[in-house]
């Protein structure tokens, strides 16, 4: 008795569950999946340089994203109150700057003579073609030093447009 009863409170929780009634009720513009959007490298060309700041031995991450075209993706996954996603464009003398740094820098010959960039305690990751380069900003390499300058100052603000937020999670 205990196993119909059982079967039954199932079978009407189900019942409802489904029905195909109202999507074929549906008109067909609602039911349609929107079209994908391109990605970024189809609207913006190919990412010239991924630049990452990390601060307080990680408290604080940027990844800022550089397209050929001066259009910026800029992740703030953590800060502590909630992260966020923003886009923004650099100027095109900002532009013009990374580019001419990015050719001038050896990457496969970086100098072993080391600077000091500040006394934040950050650390930069520079993604480019493939290949992945660490700079701390206590001593790292003087071959890094003009393209790290660069790309913080756009990451602060400094040769770029104003930033719209993307997305924004967490509590602020």
């Amino acid at each position: 008795m205990r196993r119909v009863l059982i079967g039954a409170g199932c079978a009407l929780a189900l019942a409802g569950c489904g029905s195909s009634e109202r999507v074929a009720a549906r008109p067909a513009a609602a039911r349609a999946t929107p079209a994908a959007t391109p990605d970024p490298v189809a609207r913006h060309g190919r990412a010239l340089i991924v630049f990452r700041r990390v601060r307080y031995e990680g408290a604080t991450l940027n990844v800022m994203t550089l397209y050929a075209d001066g259009f910026l993706k800029i992740d703030v996954p953590n800060g502590g109150a909630g992260g966020a996603k923003f886009v923004s464009r650099a100027t095109p003398r900002a532009v013009r700057g990374v580019r001419r740094a990015i050719a001038r820098t050896p990457w496969r010959h970086l100098s072993k003579r080391r600077v000091l960039f500040d006394r934040s305690g950050a650390y930069f990751m520079l993604h480019h073609r493939g290949d992945d380069y660490v700079a701390m900003a206590d001593g790292m390499s003087i071959s890094l030093k003009p393209l790290v300058t660069r790309l913080n100052a756009i990451l602060t603000g400094d040769g770029r447009g104003e930033r719209r937020v993307v997305h924004r999670w967490g509590s602020i």
